[in-house]
């Protein structure tokens, strides 16, 4: 399990955390009281846990995968939405007192309007597969698009699925949503808790409270950070 626990009060510099969750820019934080050996009793331990797929869906093209790209996208325009997944099958969430997605800027935030608008974060009801496309490369084998969770052939252009998932199946936000607003850098965050407990085994779907407003963000994707923040991993 990629995972990495913090005490609190222990002598991990906060500069090099913050370097670490730079280069990851996309990842979860839960925070819980634990009472393993070593620990103490009722001592607040932070977990920092990597995402392990992403990318974003669109239509249209409704058949076109995103896993390999740079950055994941949110907007009307094309209406793209970004899906994330972490590997929880093995985290004790029994103690768990908050969690928080997180989410990296690439670019400043356009056409949100005077006052902003919500990007809400839905819990999602199906595995999907990351896939290999990227801005004009259609990829190879299977990937998540607009129609499929899972297209198993992804170079083709054409929906490989049945049933199909038509923008993702997913519950209701349990959160009114994260405002954005126009020139936003750097992280976003929603609170997951009530999902984190409800079990999140595929990831979340991030989308536009309202979709039929404006709004264009792009987040960095793995593959993105890697390339500006780690480039030994890219």
């Amino acid at each position: 399990l990629n995972f990495n626990l913090k005490k609190r009060g222990n002598q991990m510099k906060q500069k090099r955390l913050n370097n670490m969750l730079m280069a990851m820019a996309i990842y979860l934080l839960g925070w819980a009281v634990m009472s393993q050996p070593g620990l103490g009793w009722g001592e607040t331990t932070q977990m920092i846990l990597e995402a392990t797929q992403d990318s974003f869906i669109q239509r249209p093209p409704q058949n076109k995968n995103e896993g390999a790209n740079e950055t994941l996208e949110v907007q009307k325009l094309g209406q793209n939405r970004t899906v994330v997944a972490f590997d929880l099958a093995e985290v004790n969430v029994e103690n768990l007192t908050k969690a928080t997605l997180v989410l990296t800027i690439k670019d400043q935030t356009l056409f949100w309007g005077i006052n902003g608008r919500l990007v809400t974060a839905h819990r999602l009801l199906e595995p999907w597969t990351e896939g290999n496309g990227a801005h004009h490369r259609r990829g190879h084998g299977s990937g998540v698009t607009w129609n499929c969770a899972t297209d198993r052939n992804i170079h083709n252009f054409r929906p490989n699925c049945n049933p199909q998932w038509s923008g993702g199946t997913f519950t209701p936000a349990t959160t009114s949503g994260v405002l954005h607003t126009n020139g936003m850098t750097g992280e976003l965050t929603w609170n997951v808790t009530a999902d984190v407990e409800a079990g999140v085994p595929y990831g979340w779907l991030i989308k536009k409270a309202d979709e039929k407003k404006f709004g264009w963000v792009r987040y960095y994707s793995r593959e993105g950070a890697d390339a500006v923040f780690d480039p030994a991993k890219a």
